[in-house]
Order: structure tokens, then C-alpha cells, then sequence
């Protein structure tokens, strides 16, 4: 068995663990499971980010944008810390999130599961335009939780909370900073040096180029069903 293949082994195990600590990856193997960063889903947040893929689900690898604070090893190594909260934040997509919220004084004029879903949907906040369907994901006799396009969870809160301003306040703030396995994890990093060449001056000259990354759990549309779990 190959250095390689021993870590995508101990990345599969990581990724069903969430207690498990992130590791250091090779660049080969952050190459293998992007397939030479072929797929890109997305970019902000100092980097680029690629779709991979292991035998038991998909990952996000981020390739960040190095400044001169991350020339040097231990600098990464203390920088980034903040790159993973930033996409650890559950304000982000592919992590459960509060996306809209209603407040009226009036309980009867708060909109309907299936009227938030569809003014999100209108807003851009989901990306597909076909009517969403609903699912319910989880029955809770106080809170059910449900399905839009795959990409958001909803809460519906029940009498008596519904009609008590306060606890709905309170509801709002508690589900926008909550934190559970549908929030995209951090898995592992990768420092690597690749010699180049690289135009300077005018000239093409020979470069060691650095590069930093980082790999996250990716949750795509419809995986809240197999991940949602217990009360926010």
C-alpha cells in the first residue's frame, strides 16, 4: 500500500469520525481527489475552492490566495485557523442556516413553510428555479423540521412559541450561530512547494512556487436527511 493510497484511507475514516483531528495531506493525493482541480464550486474567502471526491462522500478543497503574511510555514500553520472559521461559519452555503425570517406581531400573517421556501427561491437565496418541493425531514411534536431544494433547513415553530415574540426572537438567534454535522467540516491541509516557471522582469525565470490548501466536508443537495439530527 502506497503513501497515497494509506492517505485517502485515513481521510475516509476521518470524514465518518467527527471527533477526529485534521491531518496533513500530500499534494498528490489533494490532486487525486480533485482530479487535478477539475471541478471549481466556488471562490472568496482568500481562495478557490474545488470539488473532490472520496469513496464515502464529496469534499471541498480550497486553494488559498497566499499573501506575503503566508510565505512561511509556521505563519500558514498560525493563519489558517481563520480561513476554517470562515467556512465553518453557518451563514455559508451547503450549511444549515437561517436564510429568511418573518416578524409580525400577528401570528396568522407569518408566512407558511412552503411560502418562506418559495420567497427565499424568488430572492436568490437557493439556486434552482423550479418550484421547490417540501420534505419533512425529521417530526418533532414541537418543532418538525423540513426540506427545501435540497440546500436548507426550515423550523417551524408551534404554538405556544409561535405567538410569543420573545421566544420567537430567541429561536432565530439560537438557529443562526447553531453548530451540528450538517456545518461543513474541516478535514485536513496541504503545504507544497512545486518548482515553475514564472515571467519576472520581462524574463521566464525558474520558481519555487508555494501552495496552501484546505480540505472540507462537502454536504451537496440532500444530504440534510441523512445528517439532520437531535434539536438545533
Amino acid at each position: 500500500m502506497n503513501d497515497q493510497t494509506s492517505e485517502i484511507e485515513l481521510l475516509q475514516r476521518i470524514y465518518i469520525d467527527v471527533n477526529a483531528n485534521p491531518i496533513r495531506i500530500s499534494y498528490g493525493t489533494i490532486q487525486h481527489i480533485t482530479k487535478n482541480f477539475a471541478q471549481e464550486i466556488g471562490t472568496g474567502g482568500y481562495g478557490v475552492v474545488y470539488l473532490g471526491a472520496l469513496k464515502n462522500g464529496m469534499v471541498a478543497v480550497k486553494k488559498l490566495s497566499l499573501g506575503p503574511s503566508m510565505d512561511f510555514e509556521q505563519q500558514f500553520m498560525d493563519e489558517w485557523p481563520e480561513s476554517v472559521l470562515d467556512v465553518d461559519n453557518p451563514m455559508i452555503k451547503n450549511c444549515v442556516q437561517i436564510a429568511q425570517m418573518c416578524v409580525d406581531k400577528n401570528p396568522d400573517n407569518r408566512p407558511t413553510i412552503d411560502q418562506i421556501i418559495y420567497n427565499m427561491n424568488e430572492t436568490e437565496t437557493l439556486i434552482e428555479n423550479d418550484p421547490p418541493i417540501i420534505v419533512e425531514l425529521r417530526n418533532d411534536p414541537n418543532s418538525p423540521f423540513y426540506q427545501g431544494i435540497g440546500s436548507v433547513a426550515v423550523k417551524r415553530l408551534s404554538w405556544p412559541h409561535s405567538s410569543d415574540e420573545l421566544k420567537f426572537r430567541q429561536e432565530v438567534k439560537s438557529t443562526s450561530i447553531a453548530q451540528h454535522r450538517n456545518v461543513v467540516r474541516f478535514l485536513g491541509h496541504c503545504s507544497y512547494t512545486e518548482e515553475k516557471e514564472v515571467e519576472y522582469n520581462g524574463k521566464i525565470v525558474p520558481a519555487a512556487v508555494l501552495e496552501k490548501l484546505l480540505c472540507f466536508e462537502y454536504l451537496s443537495n440532500g444530504s440534510l436527511n441523512h445528517y439532520l439530527s437531535g434539536m438545533l
